[in-house]
């Protein structure tokens, strides 16, 4: 059985709900934390009888486009169920992607530019000065630009993901 990957630009991707309002969701700091009982408890016993387990990888350095599409279609042999996140491409670094997975179902996005690609670098120092996220994930030699993606799956194997996505 072989998977495929669909490539959007932002303009051809097709408008769906599909009630995925993550980006939509904010988080505020407080002062206290929430506990919820019952719900997490059940999905946290799920998630341990069947073996689920999840993990971020991060980096700064952009992949190569060729190499990361062969990683996508050999990726089912880890068991990921669903996968999700931002990254760019050697190629292609003025442009931030949106990587999704879901079972054999794989879109990669073209999001448009990052934004210190579509500002002046003095609205960039302002936003360093004033905007603590912003701030938070400046690098001088990346600027915003990183590779963030979340991985959910089965039995995992953390460590052959991460040294493969390394190598890309």
């Amino acid at each position: 059985m072989s998977s495929s990957i669909t490539i959007y630009s932002t303009s051809t991707r097709p408008r769906e709900d599909d009630d995925d309002d993550d980006d939509e969701h904010e988080h505020h700091e407080h002062g206290h934390h929430h506990h919820h009982h019952g719900i997490e408890n059940e999905e946290e016993g799920t998630a341990l009888e069947y073996d689920i387990n999840t993990f971020v990888y991060y980096r700064r350095k952009s992949f190569n486009k060729e190499l990361f599409m062969k990683w996508v279609e050999e990726s089912p042999k880890h068991k990921i169920i669903r996968a999700k996140g931002v990254c760019y491409f050697s190629d292609d670094e003025k442009n931030l992607y949106i990587y999704e997975s879901a079972g054999r179902q794989r879109t990669l996005t073209c999001h448009g530019k990052w934004l210190s690609e579509r500002i002046s670098k003095q609205q960039i120092k302002n936003l360093l000065k004033t905007d603590k996220n912003y701030a938070h994930d400046w690098d001088d030699q990346y600027k915003e630009k990183l590779i963030k993606l979340v991985f959910i799956g089965q039995n995992l194997d953390e460590k052959a993901i991460r040294n493969e996505l390394d190598q890309i």
